[in-house]
């Protein structure tokens, strides 16, 4: 019977851009790089308006959140940084994350859906069939793949199930 795991990252786009931030930290003063104390958001410019592709825990704690225009975000919080998303790169990472997790399958995908870089949530497949038993079971090799992820500095949420859908259930 197949195994499929779906990992879902919830906050991939944000979590990408702070961690590459963090890595050109090393080379730039503070100033340059703002501080991960301010609320964020990473915006898409688009014919109706400017709207948040994504938010940091401090905007959202603002009142931002993933789909609101750019100017009503502002009125709840002036101070909000605004950085220009880069679906492209966030799309480029996912896959680059599909190769790192052949260690756990021979079977991995990427799982980008959404038509708006807004409504965009990124996730990966993993076909475990024949492999869990490899980490100790699908208990096993989920927590561990969670665990790498943490590591990484990605939130994940998981789930196994026979199909694509009752895993992302």
């Amino acid at each position: 019977m197949r195994r499929i795991l779906s990992i879902w990252f919830p906050n991939f786009a944000i979590e990408r851009f702070r961690i590459g931030r963090n890595r050109a930290r090393r080379f730039l003063p503070d100033t340059e790089t703002g501080t991960s104390e301010e609320p964020l958001v990473l915006v898409e410019h688009g014919v109706r308006g400017t709207r948040i592709c994504a938010v940091n825990s401090k905007a959202q704690i603002a009142g931002a959140f993933r789909g609101q225009m750019l100017n009503d975000a502002r009125a709840a919080c002036p101070l909000i940084q605004v950085i220009q998303a880069a679906p492209e790169a966030d799309a480029d990472a996912l896959d680059r994350l599909a190769g790192w997790a052949l260690r756990y399958s021979p079977m991995t995908a990427p799982d980008l859906s959404g038509e708006e870089s807004w409504e965009k949530d990124y996730g990966l497949l993993i076909d475990t069939t024949g492999c869990d038993h490899l980490f100790g079971g699908e208990e096993t090799i989920t927590e561990t793949i969670e665990n790498d992820c943490a590591d990484l500095g990605l939130t994940v949420h998981a789930g196994i199930g026979d199909t694509v859908g009752a895993a992302w259930a």
